[in-house]
């Protein structure tokens, strides 16, 4: 299991059970305390309350600890900037119709806002009367690669870029055949 601590710099680092009550380095080059096992497993208890590995990274995304680190995920060059990806685990757009389907939902987030697709497919029933479990996570990519991976179709190649960050191997590995889509950024 992946954990997170909090640098005073803000940085979230990803740590393991073992390193519990151990004092790890951060890239700014401070040392970070890691609490006891019993409060690391606590506090990702309360963040994703009951909702799994999917609860835990809205938490995240929600406490500003995602994006991770500072480094591309395509250039491995260090980057502020970052494109959102959606991670499709469970529902009908994993099938040919439902990618069309998605790819609508992409459409609308983009005229109505950039939540409607998280509240609208978390909502909407998928055809064989499953729910549709959806999460957008926000990836760091230099912008002058933003085409390039924009351009990506192999999912593989997809997942790889995401599994440079903890939380979302997790995810890969609980959801092994979730589809994966880049998110268009806002033109400014």
């Amino acid at each position: 299991m992946t954990y997170f601590v909090t640098c005073s710099c803000g940085k979230a680092i990803a740590v393991s059970e073992s390193q519990a009550c151990l004092e790890i380095p951060c890239r700014c080059g401070q040392l970070v305390s890691v609490p006891p096992l019993d409060r690391l497993r606590a506090t990702y208890d309360r963040g994703a309350s009951n909702a799994g590995i999917v609860g835990k990274i809205r938490q995240m995304i929600s406490d500003g600890d995602l994006p991770w680190e500072d480094t591309c995920a395509y250039s491995g060059q260090r980057t502020t900037d970052r494109l959102d990806f959606v991670i499709e685990c469970e529902g009908p757009g994993l099938g040919t119709k439902g990618r069309l389907s998605y790819l609508l939902d992409i459409l609308a987030s983009r005229i109505f806002g950039k939540l409607l697709i998280e509240v609208w497919r978390d909502a909407l029933p998928a055809d064989d009367g499953s729910r549709v479990v959806a999460v957008r996570v926000p990836l760091l990519v230099g912008a002058e690669y933003h085409g390039e991976v924009l351009a990506i179709r192999s999912q593989r190649r997809l997942r790889e870029m995401l599994r440079c960050v903890p939380i979302y191997e997790d995810l890969l590995t609980e959801y092994p055949n979730a589809g994966i889509t880049v998110m268009v950024p806002p033109l400014q």
